[in-house]
């Protein structure tokens, strides 16, 4: 009957139990005829949740609860937390509305509000981007005092639309079940047979080829490696380079600012010759093409710095080095101060011959000599 549904009171779905958030705590405060849908999955986007769904006399709301703590403002239709715009926010909000909206073709989409309640002192009011903003301390009376535009029966046949067409979080897996058919099964059977068989075999090739394996990567990387100092001409006709390069010096350096130093890291700089024997320009990057192989292996964090030295000018990068022509300069990197390097290589190209190598021995400051430092290399390495 019409006057049993006008009494009755504001009704709660969505989780077995509403959440205790404040902007739930103060929905309770609806008058009768609302209805209040809680956690509810977003259609389409099962990872984005809608906290709350208000359907009443004045529409259908869409709230959104971010958990937000600090300042929160909005200034010419622009919503700021902690003085940060929220832009994204806001359009993920009103998505959310868009969505919701799409699965009401009866009632219409500007009967459906997207909603973003903030809790935040003073209370928020105000409108960004077609979102309205409010918190927990006057969203009863935003929605209470809107004109009343649904009718009690289109209320009640929306508030059903949305509990079937939309799932309420925790409870997506029970009501929407899964069902593989035969070939889908066969098929993930086959798969998981072909990775794990994939993966021991690899497991075996590596545990059978293992000294294989260590001996072509240590050549690979110490191969025709040179003297520092000596220079290193390559010549590859597929790669249209022809060059002689010197690696005259590996040592640490000294920034004319203090910009990139500090106690954790040093500078350590490569100074290079170059020679272009070829007909053509010579093109690269000094920063991107000198390598410094640490001891032991480690990896570290080796960042080109571009901050100018006292020791001389540096490389430019990129490099444009006309045909006959020869340059010298440094190339810099930061480094971690306990790092310590045995090789630097510069690579003209793809193919392994491409690269020019020289053994060097930096060592760690503090370090008795360069020898002892390959001796503690050694010595960890067995």
């Amino acid at each position: 009957m019409a006057g049993d549904s006008a009494d009755r009171p504001a009704r709660e779905h969505g989780a077995d139990q509403p959440p205790r958030t404040p902007t739930a705590e103060a929905l309770t405060a609806l008058p009768p005829g609302w209805t209040v849908l809680h956690g509810l999955h977003q259609p389409d986007r099962r990872r984005r949740v809608i906290d709350h769904l208000v359907i009443g006399p004045g529409g259908v709301f869409v709230v959104i609860e971010p958990p937000w703590t600090g300042l929160v403002d909005v200034r010419g239709g622009v919503l700021r937390h902690n003085g940060r715009r929220r832009d994204r926010m806001v359009r993920a909000a009103a998505a959310a509305g868009a969505a919701v909206a799409r699965l009401l073709p009866g009632v219409g989409t500007k009967l459906v509000r997207p909603v973003l309640c903030v809790d935040s002192t003073p209370p928020l009011s105000g409108v960004s981007g077609g979102v309205v903003l409010c918190s927990p301390d006057n969203v009863v009376e935003l929605l209470t005092t809107r004109s009343a535009v649904l009718a009690d029966g289109t209320a009640r046949q929306a508030s059903t639309q949305l509990l079937r067409a939309l799932v309420p979080v925790g409870a997506a897996r029970q009501l929407q079940p899964r069902r593989a058919s035969r070939i889908g099964r066969w098929v993930r059977a086959t798969r998981d047979v072909a990775v794990v068989v994939g993966a021991l075999a690899l497991v075996a090739l590596f545990v059978l080829h293992f000294d294989t394996v260590r001996r072509y990567v240590d050549q690979t990387l110490s191969s025709d490696s040179k003297e520092l100092g000596s220079p290193v001409t390559v010549d590859e006709a597929d790669e249209g380079v022809r060059v002689t390069v010197t690696a005259r010096r590996v040592s640490d350096v000294r920034a004319r600012t203090a910009q990139g130093q500090g106690r954790h890291v040093r500078l350590l700089g490569v100074q290079l010759a170059l020679h272009n024997r070829a007909a053509t320009i010579l093109r690269l990057d000094p920063e991107e093409a000198v390598v410094l192989r640490p001891v032991l292996g480690k990896s570290y964090p080796v960042e080109p710095a571009s901050t100018p030295i006292r020791e001389g000018r540096l490389l430019d990068s990129p490099l444009r080095l006309g045909a006959g022509s020869t340059t010298q300069g440094w190339v810099v990197f930061e480094v971690p101060v306990d790092a310590a390097f045995d090789q630097v290589s510069v690579r003209f190209g793809e193919s392994a011959g491409s690269v020019a190598r020289w053994d060097v021995s930096m060592e760690r400051p503090g370090d008795a000599s360069s020898a002892a430092l390959v001796r503690r290399a050694a010595s960890l390495q067995r």
